[in-house]
């Protein structure tokens, strides 16, 4: 009882983060609390600026293992910046 706790609270904790990455921390809010069936009266959000990216870089697990957090963010810049 206490291991499928524990796995339903890691999961838990998992799918926080990933919203959280993906979506406004309000956002986040609202769809928590909302029941079920309830999703589609939820307010819409207009945002002036926003960048919602998804990629795939092969190799990018061990290339960022081996580098600091700050080199890291200036190579997904140098990648991804303007």
């Amino acid at each position: 009882r206490y291991r499928a706790r524990a796995q339903m609270e890691e999961m838990h904790e998992r799918i926080t983060s990933i919203l959280n990455t993906l979506m406004p921390p309000m956002v986040v809010a609202q769809l928590r609390s909302c029941g079920p069936g309830t999703l589609s009266r939820l307010p819409s959000h207009r945002f002036e600026s926003a960048t919602i990216a998804q990629s795939d870089l092969i190799g990018f697990t061990q290339i960022a293992s081996k580098k600091s957090p700050q080199e890291v963010v200036k190579f997904i810049s140098e990648i991804f910046g303007r």
